[in-house]
């Protein structure tokens, strides 16, 4: 049975490559894909899965401004942008999906949108972004769904819920009333071991690329309990090249002093699907021939060099 495809929004990325977000309904969500323009049904690319927090939907990465530079590396490399609300098939979530965030049901959302995604498109890798409440699921997928998890190029934390349990100690998030209600600690722990990602084996992350965005100033999803706790937990078991622990000095949560930080985000994704290094000529007193990759900052950097 085909799929209702809806056109939510177009636009141009900086380097004038134009792209559409289209919206494709499901149970009581919508899968929204954000592709380039020319990207036609069954070509080959790559995807990034987001995950996002309690002030946002599933028409955030994909439209709103604050994620222009990460979306603008997407697109540019080939690449698609895939969001949902959470809601999935209940019939018990809201606009936002916040009061879904580690339910079993807002798993089965996210893996329906990557499904629908990969329905359209020969999607050969993924990258999850997790954002603050996103963070429960978005690491779930990145280490134990069985279509994302498998062809991973890398993750990424942004400001992303860690320790569920930290959470309860706290207060944080409103647990009793969103998550499960009328427990105490012991039945809390009880009832969220399988999707704590503080309680997974961290042999789960063994050789993953990771990305830990974290805020010092961050009261809301504290960094010492969340990104940095997961990176000390961690960090032994990443492919450590590949991988940092990036903390934004005086930064909170929010999307005005926040933790986005969009830049670090593009630069990892690009290095997670950079194109391998090609040998370049170059004539001068006499003929060289050159290594090269891109720095941070855009420029080539050579890295070896030989004669004729």
């Amino acid at each position: 049975m085909a799929r209702r495809v809806l056109l939510e929004a177009t636009g141009t990325t900086a380097t004038g490559r134009p792209y559409m977000v289209t919206r494709t309904p499901f149970g009581n969500d919508e899968a929204v894909i954000t592709q380039p323009a020319t990207l036609a049904s069954g070509d080959s690319t790559r995807g990034l899965l987001f995950f996002h927090g309690a002030g946002s939907n599933h028409l955030d990465i994909g439209v709103k401004s604050k994620w222009r530079l990460t979306r603008d590396a997407v697109i540019d490399a080939g690449g698609i942008l895939v969001e949902c609300r959470g809601n999935g098939f209940s019939d018990v979530g809201d606009e936002t999906g916040t009061r879904n965030w580690g339910r079993e049901w807002s798993r089965d959302a996210y893996r329906a949108a990557a499904e629908i995604a990969e329905e359209r498109f020969a999607v050969r890798s993924w990258i999850t972004l997790s954002r603050s409440m996103g963070g429960v699921n978005g690491k779930y997928f990145a280490t134990r769904d069985d279509l994302v998890a498998p062809k991973l190029d890398g993750h990424i934390d942004n400001a992303a819920i860690y320790s569920l349990i930290n959470c309860f100690d706290s207060g944080k998030f409103s647990l009793h009333s969103t998550f499960r209600s009328g427990l105490d600690r012991d039945g809390f722990m009880a009832a969220t071991q399988a999707l704590d990602p503080a309680r997974q084996d961290p042999q789960l992350w063994q050789g993953r690329k990771v990305l830990v965005v974290v805020g010092d100033a961050d009261t809301t999803v504290v960094r010492a309990d969340h990104g940095s706790q997961f990176w000390s937990d961690h960090h032994s078991v990443l492919n450590i090249a590949g991988s940092t622990h990036y903390v934004m000095r005086g930064k909170g949560h929010g999307t005005v002093r926040g933790t986005f930080e969009t830049a670090t985000m593009a630069n990892f994704i690009k290095s997670c699907w950079e194109q391998p290094r090609v040998t370049a000529r170059y004539k001068g007193s006499a003929q060289v021939r050159g290594l090269f990759d891109i720095g941070a900052d855009g420029t080539l950097v050579q890295v070896h060099s030989v004669g004729r």
